[in-house]
């Protein structure tokens, strides 16, 4: 590498596929972009969505979450890395597993944003994931984003938030197995888990 070249800086995205490109991976690569990072990225899951409804999700086999980790490390080192959509606590223990077989000091900044309903509405984070996320992957983070909070917000009365912090939050998130139903709800995504 030449003296006056300067290196761009690496992000990683742990994200699942938007088909929508307004959420998910495809968001995080065009910010990464829009900032002059090099992203780069590993896919969770697939959806079948559009700003109005989910209508399905594949969740990806953790062997391949392990491949697609191992195959960005081993030549674009990350930076920085954030998770998204993580839907199973198959997926999250996965990338738990990888994030804490590193060695001390080669584990990047992450930032965790807690996705786990779609601005339609449809839940995008099993009932079972969410004490994993919450006891195994949160005390990996450098940075978590307060997404628990806003979808219980978005999802509650007001009267009923009045003091309501992020632990509370995760508690109420984690005991529900279904959003409350909306107006503009669409129909419970059709979940095709790939045995992993």
């Amino acid at each position: 590498m030449s003296a006056d070249r300067v290196r761009v800086p690496i992000a990683l995205t742990i994200a699942g596929s938007d088909s929508g490109g307004g959420a998910g991976a495809q968001a995080d690569l065009k910010a990464f972009a829009a900032l002059g990072v090099h992203g780069t990225s590993v896919l969770t899951c697939l959806t079948a969505q559009n700003p109005r409804r989910v209508l399905s999700v594949t969740g990806t086999p953790p062997r391949m979450i392990q491949h697609q980790l191992e195959a960005v490390f081993g030549e674009l080192r990350p930076d920085a890395m954030k998770t998204g959509m993580l839907y199973s606590a198959a997926i999250l223990r996965s990338v738990v597993g990888f994030l804490e077989g590193l060695r001390p000091g080669q584990r990047p900044c992450l930032v965790v944003d807690p996705v786990m309903v779609a601005t339609s509405g449809a839940r995008l984070l099993r009932p079972d994931a969410v004490r994993v996320l919450r006891e195994q992957l949160l005390p990996l983070a450098s940075l978590e984003l307060q997404q628990a909070i806003a979808e219980e917000r978005a999802r509650r009365p007001l009267e009923q938030l009045a003091g309501l912090n992020m632990e509370q939050a995760w508690e109420n998130l984690s005991q529900e197995s279904t959003p409350t139903p909306t107006a503009t709800e669409s129909p419970t995504p059709t979940a095709t888990d790939t045995p992993g």
